[in-house]
Parts: C-alpha cells; structure tokens; sequence
C-alpha cells in the first residue's frame, strides 16, 4: 500500500532487487513494480461480498457432481451439525430422503446444474438428527474462463417456521372446503 504524490491510496505488486558491486557490497537497490490498485479493490469488494452472505445466509459449495468442498458455520448450524468437516467430502445427498436421492428428478437436477442452469426454489432437507427443514436456496454454477462449470455454490435461508405455518393454512383451508 502506498499513497501518490496527491494522497491517493494504491496498491503496488513490486520486486525490491539489491545491486551489488565487484566485492560484492550492495550500492543500490531497484524497485520494479506494478501498480495492482484495481485488482486490490476487486478484492476487496469480492471478500466483503463473501463476508456478508457468510454473516446472514448459510453458504455451501459442490463440485459438478453433488460432493461437498465448502460450507459456512451458518450452514452447518442450520443442518445440525458442529463442524464442516461433518460433511466436506460427502454427498448433497446427504441432505435428502434416500428415495428422493434415487430419482431421476434428483439426477435431473444435478445434471442442469452440471450444464449451468441455475435452480431456486424452496427445497425440503434433513438435518443431521433426519428432521425436516426447509429452505429458500439458489444453486448456482460457476464458470471457468473457459465457460465450463467446475463447480456450484448454494445461498440458503431457512424457512422452516414460514413453511410450517403455510402448510397448516393450507391443510385447514382444505378441511373447511371439505364441510
């Protein structure tokens, strides 16, 4: 970090090289640099996204085919877990009914994932225990330069509360219609 002759703030990516002379004492030093300040800022801005979400959204991340890489202390507390070395390296599966994970439903959605179609939607899981939660949840797959998916990164919230209530209103609706 380093400030211009105005005050400016930037950032410098730089090399400090000593020159040395025949006996080997160092007479000088150059300084070749590159001026980063626009990468530093992207950054920046990128880690206080990441912060943001991790502060108030459970976050994971899968590779292309459903195993977990990441998952935020906000996620695993909503999944029931203590640590996210519970689950990095398992299956999303893990998070489903076993004959829902066996659907072509199931596979459908890995593999639109897999093909960079994002899915929303509210989504039945299973904490740690086998209870039901529900969630508000993005998946979204992530792209190399090369326009290839290499991997998928779900926001969550938990909606459990809402969708119960909503259930029971829809059930005693059905129930009244029926008198």
């Amino acid at each position: 970090k380093r400030f211009t002759k105005s005050g400016k703030e930037i950032w410098l990516q730089a090399v400090y090289s000593p020159i040395k002379d025949v006996n080997g004492k160092v007479t000088k030093v150059i300084k070749i640099a590159t001026d980063i300040t626009e990468q530093k800022r992207e950054t920046m801005n990128a880690l206080a996204l990441s912060n943001t979400v991790d502060n108030s959204y459970a976050r994971i991340e899968f590779d292309v085919h459903g195993n977990i890489l990441f998952a935020n202390q906000n996620f695993v507390n909503t999944l029931g877990y203590i640590k996210s070395a519970e689950i990095i390296g398992q299956h999303h599966s893990l998070f489903i009914e076993a004959l829902f994970a066996k659907s072509q439903e199931y596979r459908n959605f890995w593999s639109d994932l897999a093909n960079g179609i994002t899915q929303e939607g509210q989504f039945k899981r299973l904490q740690k225990d086998g209870t039901e939660i529900w969630i508000q949840a993005a998946y979204t797959p992530v792209k190399n330069e090369e326009g290839k998916v290499f991997k998928v990164i779900k926001i969550a919230s938990n909606i459990t509360e809402q969708k119960r209530i909503a259930l029971a209103t829809e059930q005693a609706a059905a129930e009244v219609s029926r008198v």
